[in-house]
């Protein structure tokens, strides 16, 4: 029975090491290529995958076209900011809310899908996050 329980024991230990030294490899990864971007997986891939700006395709007549039959909806926020969302409306009970990422905004990010869902009978909801696009921002700060 010992020995059974010293055998638990031990392969539990190895595999805590294992688990370890990968997690702190991850970890490693993780810093060096989104916090201090140096290393060689970042140069190569990681800069064009990551950064808004290197992804951007110039937008098509259709899409500025569909894109001009949009409400804009606006509000002001319990702090006073001005928030902003595109709306495409139709006679519709089923929604989307397409969300663009940080440092975008919606026309530049979730037009061509607002687009796709809209053909496909769904009204859709497009709001620029803080700071971004039409929303007008004093102060901010990411997780604060």
């Amino acid at each position: 029975m010992l020995m059974i329980i010293g055998i638990i024991l031990g392969l539990l230990v190895i595999g805590l090491l294992i688990y370890y030294h990968y997690l702190k490899r991850w970890a490693h990864f993780f810093v060096d290529a989104v916090v201090e971007r140096d290393n060689h997986w970042y140069l190569a891939k990681g800069q064009s995958s990551l950064n808004p700006d290197a992804k951007k395709e110039e937008p098509t007549n259709e899409l500025y076209n569909f894109w001009l039959t949009e409400y804009e909806w606006g509000a002001l926020s319990f702090d006073q900011e001005k928030l902003v969302a595109s709306t495409f409306l139709q006679d519709s009970n089923r929604w989307v809310i397409c969300v663009h990422g940080y440092r975008s905004t919606g026309f530049d990010e979730m037009a061509a899908e607002a687009k796709t869902y809209f053909e496909a009978g769904y009204n859709v909801l497009v709001p620029d996050l803080r700071g971004q696009g039409a929303a007008v921002v004093r102060l901010s700060v990411l997780g604060g």
